[in-house]
């Protein structure tokens, strides 16, 4: 009920499922065909701005406070992040997901299909 109030009816446009671990969400996602990309500030993450995206792929995001589990970074293809200035080092989970799909959706519009992680 709530990604229903949440989406507005988009979820009714747009297939989805759920999982009860996002382990769980991984191996589903991976047997489908996405590679799988971390959004989070972890040494060796690729910026986000020069980042090579493969599709089809998913984007973990993590919990704002504390960002993604370590395990969950481990299993993802790649890790990118966002380079943020000043004393915080992190954004608020919706803007930087707004700002990384809004860069892999510019990335598949232009064509890019090779990945780099780095």
């Amino acid at each position: 009920p709530h990604v229903a109030e949440a989406a507005l009816g988009a979820d009714r446009l747009m297939p989805w499922r759920a999982a009860t671990r996002a382990a769980e969400a991984i191996e589903i996602l991976r047997r489908d065909g996405r590679g799988i990309v971390a959004l989070e500030t972890v040494a060796g993450a690729a910026d986000l701005a020069t980042f090579r995206w493969t599709f089809p792929c998913a984007l973990l995001l993590g919990n704002e406070r504390f960002g993604l589990d370590p395990a969950l970074v481990r299993a993802a293809d790649a890790c990118v992040r966002i380079p943020v200035f000043g004393r915080k080092n992190s954004l608020n989970v919706v803007s930087a997901a707004a700002i990384a799909l809004h860069a892999a959706r510019c990335a598949c519009e232009a064509g890019h299909r090779s990945a780099a992680h780095g």
